[in-house]
């Protein structure tokens, strides 16, 4: 079924909890994932 592999690609990619914190002066993106591919979008 169509509907459901987009279900799964939403699901696995791009469904991530995360919440912007405060450290020090700066706000850093903390993301609940224990998915390692996502270290390398969102580092600097």
């Amino acid at each position: 079924m169509k509907s459901s592999r987009l279900k799964k690609f939403i699901l696995h990619f791009i469904n991530v909890p995360a919440k912007w914190i405060k450290t020090g002066r700066r706000y850093v993106l903390n993301l609940y994932t224990p998915k390692k591919y996502y270290i390398k979008i969102f580092k600097e």
